[in-house]
């Protein structure tokens, strides 16, 4: 039985004044309580009795934090927000903690198997951990998908987990350095590229490039301490050094940014919901979001910097076999198979593109 935590923390929860009760309780039906939205989804129905929220509710659910925030926070806010901000990392590793201190399920009493994965690996690794679970009878795969950064904090926090996949080398190498995984085990397993999506609920939405400086226009982007931000910055820079753009690009581009999140998802569902006119990310998020709701512009791979993705097992891992059999599997012609379908590139057959 795979479940899943989505432990999010949008940025305008770092910039906001608290938000009222009645959103929070809103908040609640679906997470299990307050801001660190480390909830379960338990495609049994065990865990929450609303474990199966529509995708339009979730996705309204996590705007409607940043909609609450109608003002820049004062000055004198900033010590309690950054506060606030580190309380949210620990609440999210206690609640890890707590949810898989033991290596057996209360539900099922079957062992449990943590992963921490990029939440761009949403989607294949959901798809890798049911196939998992089918070669390991007796084994719950438990997936927690936040932004790199924010899951090398739960890390050093002492969350559990046993294996950690990353969506960059930045995040993987802090892992390293603190010595949170086993430096053997780590390999890379798939490549990415970034491309800008565009609102359909805008009538005149951008159609190229160069449209992204237009005045007036609203951009969403993440965060650069999120891979995907500091890739973004990465095309940002190689699009202003050339002479069909010029150095004005990136700063005219930078002036229509209107928020920064925290992990690739929000910009995505920030762009479908018309919140945005335009945002960066990778071509896999794009994957099955309906024609009607967003558009494409590419970006050439002369500015679009290759996101490489690693793998590694932790060391504090108490189910080493299994964490080794886990990337096995994502290394597997199958495991490659499914990221490949849901729109990343495998390692072993780059492709190239305009």
């Amino acid at each position: 039985m795979v479940r899943m935590i989505f432990a999010e923390r949008t940025a305008a929860h770092q910039r906001c004044v608290p938000q009222s009760a009645a959103a929070l309780n809103s908040l609640s039906r679906y997470s299990g309580g307050g801001l660190a939205r480390g909830f379960w989804i338990d495609r049994e129905g065990t865990e929450d009795p609303h474990p199966n929220p529509p995708p339009e509710y979730r996705e309204r659910e996590i705007l409607s934090r940043s909609r609450l925030c109608h003002a820049p926070a004062q000055q004198s806010l900033h010590y309690a927000i950054s506060l606030l901000s580190l309380l949210l990392i620990l609440v999210s590793s206690v609640a890890l903690s707590g949810c898989n201190r033991s290596t057996k399920s209360a539900t099922t009493g079957k062992a449990t198997f943590t992963v921490f994965a990029a939440a761009s690996l949403t989607q294949p690794f959901t798809q890798i951990a049911h196939e998992f679970e089918n070669q390991h009878p007796g084994t719950d795969v438990v997936l927690n998908f936040a932004g790199s950064q924010q899951l090398i904090e739960q890390l050093i926090q002492g969350a559990p987990a046993d294996v950690f996949a990353s969506a960059d080398h930045r995040q993987m190498d802090r892992a390293v350095s603190a010595s949170l995984v086993d430096s053997p085990t780590l390999t890379d397993f798939a490549n990415n590229r970034l491309v800008v999506i565009v609102s359909k609920k805008n009538p005149n939405p951008p159609q190229a490039l160069g449209d992204l400086t237009r005045k007036g226009l609203r951009v969403d982007v993440a965060d650069p301490v999120v891979p995907v931000g500091q890739y973004t910055l990465v095309m940002l820079d190689r699009l202003a050094a050339d002479p069909q753009y010029g150095p004005s690009f990136k700063s005219g581009f930078l002036n229509n940014v209107v928020s920064r999140e925290e992990n690739v998802k929000a910009v995505l569902t920030k762009v479908r919901l018309g919140e945005a006119d335009a945002g960066v990310v990778y071509t896999s998020d794009t994957v099955g979001v309906p024609s009607q709701e967003i558009g494409t512009i590419e970006v050439p791979d002369a500015f679009n910097p290759m996101a490489s993705y690693p793998i590694a097992v932790v060391n504090k891992s108490n189910r080493k076999d299994l964490a080794k059999a886990f990337e096995a599997l994502v290394l597997s012609a199958d495991g490659q198979s499914i990221l490949q379908k849901d729109g990343l590139t495998s390692i072993h057959h780059p492709t190239t593109h305009p």
